[in-house]
């Protein structure tokens, strides 16, 4: 064959290639508005500006894009999405047409706003099994791009804000789901992913709102920047909205840490998982208005909290780094709240697991100042696995002036105390009904001082009988502690620290009034 014949013949089929090329690009847009009008399920409706595609580069672009989702049973819309535009690049032509597959390299989604209305999205039965939607095909994309997007979650006919967040930035590797895997709970597969999202507001119900300044998600790592929990409403005005005792809360997280997050569902339960997580300088305000009816609602041991939890949680060790945490009590109207409040916290939490192993406990170490000054720390431990509850717990107090804590008993127990406790310890062991232990003080010159109903004068001759039953300091041990026996009974309708407080009250009692001697045991 000569040359000649062989260089038109290539010509020929380099020219019937271009003119195929171009017949395909001139129908490549036609295609994909076919595509997109045919096999969009019709509970989701799709508009846009202006579409183009490129047959060469297998790529698609959709501009001014409004997305409404409804459910299949009602049509009612639950969801609205409008973006600037979404790409697709690299689409694989060979297993889209011959493998029933939608392979493309990228999938852009530019400035997304996201609107979901949560009264009108129907409940899922646990025997659904149609899923999100009802594919056909095998989906993969190697890589998923959110660009500056707003996600926003509205209830109530008017469109009452539960959730919003912004400037939100997402990447997603290795994304696949095929007519199978979008069944599952969670409807895909996936690699490595980052996210980002700012001013972040959660309404959690009547009376609290959550706030964060900054999420960053990379490589299983969570870093949250400023963290607020609010009550809607002022300390002294909470009381108008309620009814029964709660407390007002007021949380402020300067930053917390999420190391090796990891998250699924096994047998349709959602578990979390973290190898490590940091609470940096949180600073907890809590007060309780006692002149509100009691919340007599059953207040579960932790134990058993834990274990009831409605998602598995498994984190070995949880740490709080240079905490404050403050609690105040209103008891009547005149004067102000007292107060009680620890500094310079810092504590560990380990071994939470909620599938914990019998014999495995949970463990809540803590150390910090009383009221600024005396040193406390607390060993708290127990098992989840423990059908009744137990728990041990021991103590340690020094160097505590009794005056500093006269702004909490003054108001609260119509009382003042004097003196020094140089050091006390504790121990309790108990159940969800009864606890017993064993407490030591060493101390100086204690004494109480009970005041009049004014709260202001000393009741100088219930004072002087009063400390007629409480021993000085002076009658202790070679060391110079003096002994008492803790005995409590537990209110269910209090917390675990009402409970605590009770066996501590018990004990310094028995120590101040009681022989001061150790129990043979």
């Amino acid at each position: 064959m000569s040359r000649s014949i062989v260089l038109k013949s290539l010509i020929g089929f380099l020219g019937i290639g271009t003119i195929v090329i171009i017949i395909l690009q001139l129908t490549a847009k036609k295609e994909v508005e076919e595509f997109l009008r045919n096999k969009i399920p019709q509970h989701i409706q799709l508009d846009y500006e202006k579409i183009s595609a490129n047959i060469l580069t297998g790529s698609v672009l959709i501009e001014e894009l409004n997305i409404t989702v409804a459910n299949r049973r009602d049509t009612l819309v639950h969801t609205r999405v409008k973006a600037d535009y979404l790409e697709i690049e690299g689409l694989n032509h060979w297993h889209f047409l011959f493998d029933k597959t939608f392979d493309i390299n990228s999938l852009i989604i530019r400035r997304p706003m996201v609107k979901y209305f949560s009264d009108n999205k129907s409940k899922r039965s646990e025997n659904d099994t149609l899923g999100v939607v009802k594919l056909l095909k095998t989906i993969m994309i190697d890589q998923i791009e959110i660009e500056n997007g707003s996600f926003y979650i509205l209830k109530g006919a008017v469109d009452s804000l539960l959730l919003e967040s912004h400037q939100i930035n997402f990447t997603l590797n290795e994304f696949k789901t095929d007519p199978n895997i979008i069944k599952r709970k969670i409807p895909f597969e996936h690699e490595a992913y980052t996210f980002s999202a700012n001013d972040s507001f959660v309404d959690l119900d009547s009376f609290e709102t959550l706030k964060i300044k900054s999420i960053n998600v990379q490589n299983n790592n969570v870093a949250i920047n400023d963290i607020q929990l609010k009550s809607k409403y002022k300390k002294e005005d909470s009381s108008k909205h309620l009814e029964r005792e709660r407390d007002h809360v007021t949380l402020e997280i300067p930053k917390l840490d999420i190391g090796g997050l990891g998250f699924g569902f096994s047998l349709n339960k959602f578990y979390l998982l973290s190898d490590e997580i940091v609470f940096t300088s949180p600073k907890l305000e809590v007060f309780r208005d006692k002149r509100l009816a009691d919340d007599t609602v059953d207040k579960k041991m932790y134990s058993k909290l834990i274990k009831n939890l409605p998602i598995d949680i498994k984190v070995p060790k949880i740490e709080f780094t240079e905490a404050h945490v403050g609690y105040e009590e209103q008891i009547n109207d005149h004067g102000i709240p007292g107060r009680l409040f620890i500094d310079h916290i810092n504590a560990s939490i380990l071994g939470l697991d909620t599938k914990a192993a019998k014999g495995d406990s949970t463990q809540l170490k803590v150390k910090g100042l009383l009221v600024g000054n005396a040193p406390i720390s607390l060993d708290y431990m127990f098992d989840v696995t423990n059908e009744y509850d137990e728990f041990l717990v021991k103590g340690r107090v020094s160097s505590l002036q009794a005056a500093e804590l006269n702004s909490f008993l003054r108001p609260n127990l119509n009382v003042e105390a004097e003196g020094n406790v140089d050091e006390m310890y504790f121990t309790i062991s108990g159940d969800s009904h009864t606890s017993s232990g064993d407490m030591k003080m060493r101390y100086e010159n204690f004494r109480f001082d009970l005041l009049r109903k004014d709260g202001k004068r000393v009741d100088k001759i219930l004072t002087a009988i009063g400390n007629l039953f409480v021993n000085n300091g002076e009658k202790n041990n070679d060391d110079g502690f003096r002994f008492g026996e803790i005995k409590a009974e537990r209110n269910i309708d209090k917390s675990f620290f009402n409970y605590l407080w009770l066996g501590i009250k018990s004990g310094i009692v028995s120590t101040l009034t009681g022989d001061g001697k150790k129990e043979k045991k």
